[in-house]
């Protein structure tokens, strides 16, 4: 089945989700203004850390992972 990649990152949140349409969505976030995720019921309140994104395809097949950079409290 063809899918796609959809990269995208105007939210600023950092994301890796495939979609029932055979779609890849990735945002990187943000490595310079971050903001949480969303919140998932049953976890702790999701924290704005800066981020970037790895995306590998070779040979068909597709790899991405999001890197979180070091975090400042200020």
């Amino acid at each position: 089945m063809i899918g796609g990649i959809l990269v995208f990152g105007h939210t600023h949140k950092p994301l890796i989700k495939g979609t029932v349409f055979n779609t890849l969505l990735l945002n990187p976030g943000s490595p310079t203004k971050p903001k949480a995720p969303d919140q998932i019921k049953g976890f702790d309140n999701p924290i704005a850390r800066p981020s970037v994104m790895i995306l590998n395809i070779e040979r068909g097949i597709v790899s991405s992972f999001i890197i979180n950079l070091k975090f400042h409290s200020k």
